[in-house]
């Protein structure tokens, strides 16, 4: 009995184990055999390492699964012999977008058979399942996509432009059949000649309908638009012929790098061009347009900054050119970017005192403390300013009649005047001195009197003139008159005048003018001792002296 149950519990347990051992292996043979989804094409193409020539963990005979988009169906006819006999092979090569924004020369995939023509169209959405294989290559073996077993469904459908056959030609985004031509002249270098022939039509139909337009905007009443084609005519044609003679080249089975050589070659040369119209047209049209205005406007600043901001523009253009034409050549421009900004930290410093000029300069400008042809006051000087510049100021000596250039940043440090604003009235004070004997205020009116005689002297009810008497002088009372002058300019030459006709209105009135004089009083009898002039007098006796 006990030996009945021991068997029936091995039996038992042997059952339970191949039960697993089958259930594990029929998991991992259905996990193998399940497709990989990714993407699209392209991230499919990106995953193989060209080094090892492997799909990076994708074991050989698996199946890859993505969905993508169909840019172009064409079919072709591949020619083999077997033993003697000539064995056609009907074809089908799908390229697919994803691929094709990727590189600009799509890499396409191979069908056996022509049974895609009725379902796939340009634009059409598809689902797509490739098998992983593996080919020897030299010493060792390699991974390919293998579409033998491959699967093509549709999605959704796309535009019902027709497959493209081996022999049709695409030009200006048009399918043109090439099946009018006798098969013997339906060869690579019909086709590049057909193309380019279409090509310099469509070039030449372009330039005639470019100079028509010329001819109206000429009429115009402005010319920016004639200025506009005029610069942009010569180079637009020849990024159009170019890029028609490297569709042209396509039409022969060309390497694919050759191709790729020549797409570098048109984006580089396109990138020149472009920056090229770009520079002309802000040069000769933006610019120049700006200039009017800003000569239209009464202030400077604008008079200034838009030729520096001509020079800066230029220069960002072309970086932004040299950082695109290095990246079509596959040329990392971030380092040069890192160490662009380095050199610009290391000029910075260098250039402390240029730099705090030019903002200095700026910030005159903008600011306009004064203008050219004003006339400042500054550390004691009068100036006449000549021209206001980026980095320096260039100032006119009123006396020395010198022409004197400062930095920006000094005259932004000191305080000065501007002796033209808010208008050119000049203000100024003349001095004199009359007898005790007179009375203060006859003199004060006989110098107003003498100041409203002059004509270039200023008056109205907030510039009236006015005299002040300010002090009891030793030998005279001191009076001031201060006036106004039409211009700022004329005030030394008009306190001048003004003094001389003082002199001649007191010498006419009877009026003294005295001279500093000391009165000497003496005490006692008798006449002083004399003292030799050569004698010195005791420490006592200077103190006893008073003046």
């Amino acid at each position: 009995m006990n030996g009945d149950m021991g068997r029936r519990i091995a039996m038992l347990s042997l059952f339970i184990v191949a039960f697993m051992v089958i259930t594990s292996s029929v998991g991992s043979s259905q996990s193998k055999t399940d497709p990989i989804e990714v993407d699209d094409y392209q991230t499919l193409l990106e995953m193989k390492d060209e080094g090892t020539g492997r799909f990076g963990s994708l074991d050989t005979g698996s199946f890859v699964v993505f969905e993508d988009k169909v840019s172009q169906v064409v079919e072709y006819t591949e020619v083999s012999n077997s033993g003697g006999v000539e064995i056609q092979l009907q074809k089908t090569r799908i390229y697919l977008s994803s691929s094709e924004d990727a590189t600009g020369y799509p890499e396409p995939l191979q069908f056996h058979g022509t049974d895609y023509d009725e379902s796939l169209r340009s634009g059409a959405e598809v689902r797509i399942t490739i098998q992983i294989k593996e080919i020897p290559e030299g010493n060792r073996t390699i991974q390919v996509l293998d579409t033998t077993n491959g699967l093509v469904e549709l999605i959704k459908q796309g535009k019902d432009d027709g497959v493209k056959t081996e022999d049709d030609i695409e030009v200006f985004g048009m399918n043109i059949p090439t099946t009018f031509l006798p098969k013997a002249y339906r060869t690579d270098l019909v086709r590049f000649l057909l193309v380019f022939a279409i090509w310099a039509i469509g070039t030449v139909i372009m330039w005639f309908l470019v100079m028509a337009a010329m001819k109206i905007t000429k009429k115009t009443k402005i010319d920016v638009d004639h200025k506009i084609l005029s610069i942009i005519a010569g180079p637009f044609f020849v990024i159009l012929l170019f890029y028609g003679l490297i569709i042209s080249l396509s039409q022969f089975d060309l390497d694919k790098r050759f191709i790729e050589i020549l797409d570098m070659l048109y984006r580089s040369v396109t990138i020149v061009i472009i920056a090229y119209i770009a520079i002309k047209v802000f040069k000769q049209v933006i610019l120049v347009y700006l200039k009017v205005l800003s000569a239209k406007t009464e202030t400077q600043a604008d008079d200034v900054l838009v030729p520096v901001m001509g020079k800066l523009i230029t220069v960002v253009i072309w970086a932004i050119a040299i950082i695109m034409f290095l990246r079509v050549f596959g040329i990392d421009v971030t380092v040069f970017i890192a160490g662009m900004g380095i050199i610009g930290l290391v000029i910075a410093f260098a250039a402390q005192d240029t730099l705090s000029n030019f903002f200095a300069g700026i910030m005159i400008l903008l600011d306009r403390p004064f203008k050219e042809d004003d006339w400042i006051e500054m550390e004691g000087s009068t100036y006449q300013v000549k021209k206001i510049g980026l980095r320096s100021t260039r100032l006119l000596h009123s006396i020395s009649n010198q022409l004197v250039t400062i930095p920006n940043n000094r005259i932004s440090d000191h305080i000065f005047s501007n002796l033209s604003e808010p208008n050119y009235l000049g203000r100024k004070t003349v001095t004199v001195g009359v007898g005790y004997q007179h009375e203060p205020k006859k003199i004060g009116e006989l110098l107003i009197d003498v100041v409203r005689s002059h004509p270039d002297t200023f008056e109205d009810e907030e510039h009236k003139p006015l005299y002040r008497f300010n002090t009891f002088g030793d030998s005279s009372l001191d009076f001031a008159v201060t006036f106004w002058v039409k211009d700022f300019n004329d005030q030394w030459r008009v306190a001048s005048e003004l003094r001389e006709r003082i002199y001649d209105k007191f010498e006419s009135e009877g009026i003294e003018i005295p001279y500093p004089q000391h009165v000497l009083h003496i005490s006692g009898k008798g006449e002083p001792d004399e003292v030799p002039i050569t004698a010195k007098p005791k420490v006592g006796e200077m103190q006893n002296l008073s003046p």
